[in-house]
């Protein structure tokens, strides 16, 4: 199952498991489209398994729904924070093409803790609230 967590909103979290199946894909994008029509703004954190690539089927699908969204994603999603330390990834996002490509900033970090770390950043930035406002201050009482 591909899980789509709204608890921490304007934080949107996503993770991708092994071999997700072709309907897993379509249901991944009917939660996209819900978080869509929030019209809200939200940063993204998304993790992954191994083995997540879509199959040929629900790629092409993905696509399709990507540039029917894309002018949403530019206005809605301020970043998305991609965990991961392959360098073939890494390269992948970092790329020129990848930046031209996304509505939105793809930013690489190592762990969950340094995504949580700049999705606050960012959310402070844009002065939208953080899950991590009322967590900060219980610990400064």
């Amino acid at each position: 199952m591909i899980r789509c967590n709204i608890n921490d909103w304007p934080v949107v979290r996503m993770h991708f498991h092994s071999y997700p199946s072709y309907e897993e894909v379509i249901n991944w994008l009917s939660d996209c489209d819900r978080i869509l029509k929030e019209k809200r703004e939200f940063v993204l954190i998304s993790t992954f398994d191994e083995h997540y690539q879509f199959e040929h089927r629900a790629r092409k699908k993905q696509a399709i729904w990507f540039k029917s969204v894309k002018n949403e994603l530019s206005k809605w999603c301020l970043g998305m924070f991609r965990v991961t330390q392959d360098p073939v990834i890494i390269k992948k996002i970092n790329a020129p093409a990848m930046s031209k490509g996304m509505p939105f900033q793809c930013i690489v970090v190592e762990d969950v803790k340094k995504a949580e770390l700049q999705a606050h950043e960012l959310l402070t930035k844009c002065n939208l609230p953080s899950p991590w406002d009322k967590k900060l201050s219980e610990t400064h009482e």
